[in-house]
């Protein structure tokens, strides 16, 4: 599908490019009327016929086969030898998350990451554990209490397959190893959730009285923080799921760019992509609110924004009803919950 910033930047380019003129094409309105996967079937047979387009919006499934397939350009060179370009402007380890084998072969404008919040009080300052160590934390929890609001056991092992596939997988030589005892223990740990029959739903409400001990959720935006800093009583810890390395929350994106390994205007290609990183388009689209930014200088910007508001005023308590019923009070953004922003962006792996 086409995301309202990419028309913006294909639109803003054009009118200041006196070179190029991009046309997009968008495979979801033309042959999706039916079910998304007809728009996909298309474009891979488009693909495989050797007709690619020179940019391509990719979404997260659709980005793996493409790179395995070696239908991407590595965008590093062209970034390196752009004169006019300062990688140091981009968030280095988002950036360095997007790599597939050191090359960057996607490059999301916008990003948010995948996490589990807790309670930093019974956690502790961690930002991932291990498997044992995740068992060994479920085994403090009290009885009766719900280890992860509204987790079904085939979404913790979606879940966990999404942090850990890598692992089991081996793209490049074609062979895979779900023997392994790493895997064993993700089917343990997904067995002790229960099935969707079987769940039994929860509210924030719930997380804020400690009945239920940990959130499962996307971080998307300043504003999700500031609530898990409400619910969780002003001390929330964003913890990787359980995996083999420790690495801290997942990053993701709904819109990858990706130039094809075959397009005869690299550099044009690559001057589109760029529009799209620089803190003017940035600062543009981020008005919507949506995601965090990947320029720096943006990401800052929205950070002091949101402490002072757009009208320089310190932000004070407000009110605020949580799913459940629950009337608290709304932690107001200070330095402290900044930092924490700050910190959160950093620690993506």
């Amino acid at each position: 599908t086409m995301y309202p910033w990419v028309e913006m930047a294909v639109e803003k380019f054009n009118k200041t490019n006196s070179k190029y003129r991009i046309e997009f094409e968008n495979y979801y309105d033309t042959y999706g009327d039916r079910t998304l996967s007809d728009a996909d079937t298309r474009i891979l047979l488009r693909f495989s016929g050797g007709d690619m387009p020179d940019i391509i919006c990719m979404e997260a499934s659709d980005y793996e086969d493409y790179a395995n397939a070696g239908l991407l350009l590595d965008i590093y060179p062209l970034m390196d030898e752009d004169a006019q370009f300062e990688k140091d402007s981009l968030i280095e380890n988002v950036l360095c998350a997007m790599e597939k084998d050191e090359q960057l072969l996607q490059i999301a404008p916008f990003f948010g990451a995948s996490t589990l919040v807790c309670y930093e009080p019974q956690v502790g300052s961690i930002s991932g554990w291990t498997f044992d160590q995740f068992r060994a934390y479920t085994d403090t929890i009290p009885a009766g209490t719900v280890w992860i609001r509204n987790m079904t056991n085939q979404s913790f092992l979606k879940k966990l397959l999404d942090a850990n596939l890598d692992s089991f997988i081996d793209t490049a030589n074609n062979t895979c190893s779900f023997e392994s005892s790493e895997f064993i223990k993700i089917l343990e740990l997904s067995a002790e959730f229960p099935s969707e029959q079987s769940l039994k739903e929860t509210t924030y409400a719930d997380v804020y009285d400690r009945n239920v001990d940990m959130i499962s959720t996307n971080i998307t935006s300043i504003e999700t923080i500031n609530d898990m800093r409400t619910i969780f009583h002003g001390s929330p810890v964003f913890v990787s799921y359980p995996s083999g390395n420790e690495c801290g929350p997942t990053g993701f994106s709904d819109c990858r760019l990706g130039i094809s390994s075959s397009t005869a205007y690299p550099d044009a290609a690559w001057e589109f992509i760029k529009s799209t990183l620089s803190q003017e388009f940035q600062d543009f689209v981020l008005v919507d609110g949506m995601d965090f930014p990947l320029n720096s200088a943006s990401f800052e910007k929205i950070l002091e924004e949101t402490v002072l508001g757009p009208d320089g005023a310190e932000q004070s308590d407000i009110p605020k009803t949580l799913s459940g019923g629950l009337q608290v009070s709304d932690v107001p953004f200070n330095q402290e919950g900044i930092d924490m922003v700050r910190s959160f962006v950093y620690s993506i792996s």
